[in-house]
């Protein structure tokens, strides 16, 4: 996983580092542009193995993150060197230990001591960040057999020092993204919840109400032929009966269009485009419907088809509403590895943000792009004043399209 790096730049104060200087300083300044960049943990560990390999050239360097901080195969791993794995395993990830160097007499947990001592290693590091330890790194003899000087000692620290940081972005960056990913899925849980229910409340009003409505609209019928009294007052009841009637089936495809469960999402955005309510103060616009990579075949996903005709109904419904557009056009695509859909309409436009519009209390934007991102996708805005406004939304499909050159379209003329 990536992840953006905030390091601190290194300050080392003149003198500090006298022997060999110029070759610590353009280190530590590699160093710090590397862990700038994006890197992923395994890249992380491979810097700072590399850094310390030329720098210090360890015989051994064995690296120990805490296994519940990061998700790692093994918390304990020798970057350099030879160690045996029995060895390896003995070694604590979670060894508590104060700042700075320790060599092996400062350190008091006689076992571990020894463990160390087996190892090769002669100095340990904790990485530590405000208290938060992550783990350690150790170090064997340099190769050339003698001990580290005080640089080299002092270069190891900022190293460790740098490393901690790093590791402590790349922790809290892992921590939020599994929060925000457990968001996401608890808010597709909300969302399939609702139209769930959604769905129960269409097929109670459509197999009871409607039913009812029905056959008392067929007994009033047979009354009006049989009987020749208050045929005006029948007749009446007759005509709101059918309003009614009409209101309640809008009502009910507005819940949960059935024809979406039925027959797919390509039907169903037809069938809502084809019942749009004509505005009172202004025509409906033409409206283009372009379809590519279905032919007749449906998405895998139910999930995906419900996402993406509220994720279309709701675009054209605020084009509709606030953009006063003369053409709309709707294009829904299906790719190898996702689903497109784009509404662009050529009205009036606007320069608000999505939360500016949120904040405003509209929230159309923001539920289109919680839907995309719910199921792990993208949503993008654009808009200009005075020439139009364009959304779109992708979602990941776990199947490549059927026909992939297939293109329909569909032309609702303004009526």
């Amino acid at each position: 996983m990536a992840y953006s790096v905030s390091s601190v730049p290194v300050k080392i104060k003149p003198g500090r580092l006298p022997r060999r200087a110029p070759g610590f300083f353009r280190l530590l300044l590699k160093f710090n542009r590397q862990i700038r960049d994006p890197v992923t943990l395994c890249s992380l560990l491979e810097i700072v193995t590399d850094i310390l390999r030329q720098a210090l050239n360890p015989a051994i360097l064995v690296i120990c993150l805490r296994p519940d901080r990061f998700e790692i195969e093994q918390p304990v791993a020798s970057r350099i060197g030879q160690i045996s794995p029995e060895l390896l395993n003995k070694l604590d990830p979670n060894l508590s230990l104060k700042s700075g160097l320790h060599t092996l007499s400062q350190i008091h947990d006689r076992d571990f001591k020894m463990i160390l001592r087996q190892t090769g290693v002669i100095l340990v590091a904790p990485l530590l960040f405000n208290n938060d330890a992550l783990g350690w790194l150790g170090l064997g003899l340099p190769c050339c057999g003698q001990n580290y000087t005080k640089n080299e000692r002092h270069f190891f620290e900022i190293v460790v020092s740098q490393t901690a940081l790093t590791l402590r972005n790349h922790y809290l960056h892992t921590k939020l993204n599994h929060s925000v990913a457990q968001l996401r899925r608890a808010y597709q849980q909300i969302i399939q919840t609702q139209e769930h229910e959604r769905r129960q409340v269409a097929e109670t009003l459509h197999d009871e109400t409607l039913q009812h409505l029905a056959d008392i609209s067929v007994r009033l019928g047979l009354l009006s032929r049989n009987s020749a009294t208050c045929p005006t007052t029948i007749a009446d009841i007759q005509a709101r009966l059918a309003t009614t009637d009409r209101s309640l089936r809008e009502f009910v495809r507005g819940i949960h269009p059935a024809v979406l469960s039925d027959l797919g999402l390509v039907e169903a955005v037809i069938a809502f485009l084809e019942k749009l309510p004509i505005p009172v103060d202004a025509p409906l616009p033409r409206i283009e419907f372009t379809v590519i990579g279905f032919e007749h075949a449906r998405l895998p996903d139910e999930s995906l088809e419900l996402a993406l005709y509220r994720f279309i109904q709701n675009a054209t419904a605020n084009a509709l509403k606030h953009a006063a557009p003369q053409h709309l056009s709707i294009i829904l695509r299906w790719e190898i590895d996702q689903v497109e859909a784009m509404i662009k309409d050529d009205g009036c436009g606007t320069n608000t943000t999505v939360e500016e519009a949120a904040r405003a209390g509209h929230f159309g934007l923001l539920t289109m792009r919680e839907r995309m991102e719910a199921l792990q996708g993208h949503f993008s805005f654009y808009s200009t004043l005075g020439e139009g406004t364009t959304v779109k939304g992708c979602i990941p499909s776990p199947e490549a399209s059927p026909a992939p050159a297939g293109c329909e379209r569909f032309i609702f003329a303004g009526r």
